[in-house]
């Protein structure tokens, strides 16, 4: 994965993002309201900072992985992404506004990620424009400790999206996909 965008910088969106920054991705974190996402950079970098600071010798400390993260001024700036977390509020109405908004402004393909564990995504998939690019993931709590994330698919979902999501949840981000069915409540 080359880049990755996670529009809502909640706590549960800036965990999420810790989490791919720390995994070496490339971030753009975005939210409709612009100072809590600089307040999500802030609060990542300042949590890491001890570990990526030089030593009172002057020597360089581990690499700044969380350099990664940038932060966009309009949701048009997740267009380059590979990969799209929405992590809003657990409403379906703000979800599916959300997602049909990222869909307007990447290209078609990209894999498109609600982080839910309670709504059902068939139905957030058929008020999409291509519903066949939505996979769920649920990032246990807290989400840079867990190794577990469950990968939830739909009936209209194509081998090559749920491979994407299976891969970047194992390759990219080294944890362990657990693949779920589509259900309200899935966790």
């Amino acid at each position: 994965m080359a880049q990755v965008a996670v529009v809502g910088t909640g706590t549960t969106g800036t965990r999420i993002a810790e989490v791919c920054a720390a995994a070496g991705t490339d971030v753009v974190l975005y939210d409709a309201n612009i100072y809590a996402t600089l307040s999500a950079i802030q609060r990542i970098t300042a949590a890491h900072r001890p570990a990526t600071a030089p030593d009172e010798r002057g020597c360089p400390g581990r690499e700044d992985r969380f350099g990664r993260l940038t932060f966009a001024a309009v949701l048009s700036d997740v267009s380059g992404s590979d990969i799209v977390i929405e992590a809003v509020p657990e409403r379906l109405d703000l979800k599916v506004a959300v997602l049909r908004s990222v869909e307007d402004v990447t290209r078609p393909g990209t894999l498109l990620v609600t982080r839910t564990s309670a709504l059902p995504i068939t139905n957030m998939a058929t008020q999409l424009r291509d519903p066949r690019y939505l996979v769920g993931l649920n990032f246990f709590a807290p989400a840079p400790i867990t190794n577990l994330i469950e990968v939830v698919s739909t009936t209209l979902t194509p081998d090559v999206a749920w491979r994407a999501a299976i891969d970047f949840v194992e390759k990219t981000l080294g944890k362990v996909a657990l693949n779920i069915a589509d259900q309200p409540t899935f966790c």
